[in-house]
């Protein structure tokens, strides 16, 4: 057994790292919101008026839950800082309005 007392701080930031590491590296949605092909600040302004909202609420758009668990918290802001930067190729961009399950893509 180590003489090194464990503490919380050391454990805390060990589960935090696990969850970067394992968080998904592609969202359902993409996390560009302003769809100008990059994810860059504006569309972090845009994340931040909906950040702490839920099913449910008012506010709530399901657009910036990108991990998908019917609120937008910690996890969609995981999975936002992972793509910050980054370019978005025109297909990888989320459609706007929704197709019917018999219509082909376009």
């Amino acid at each position: 057994m180590s003489n090194q007392p464990r503490t919380i701080f050391g454990n805390s930031l060990s589960l935090f790292l696990l969850i970067l590491l394992f968080a998904p590296s592609h969202a359902q949605t993409s996390p560009d919101f302003d769809s100008n092909g990059k994810v860059g600040f504006s569309d972090f302004i845009l994340f931040t008026q909906k950040f702490g909202t839920q099913q449910g609420d008012a506010s709530y758009d399901a657009k910036f839950d990108l991990d998908n668990n019917n609120q937008i918290g910690f996890g969609d802001f995981i999975v936002f800082t992972q793509q910050f930067g980054q370019t978005i190729a025109p297909n990888n961009i989320t459609q706007k309005t929704p197709r019917c399950c018999h219509q082909k893509p376009p």
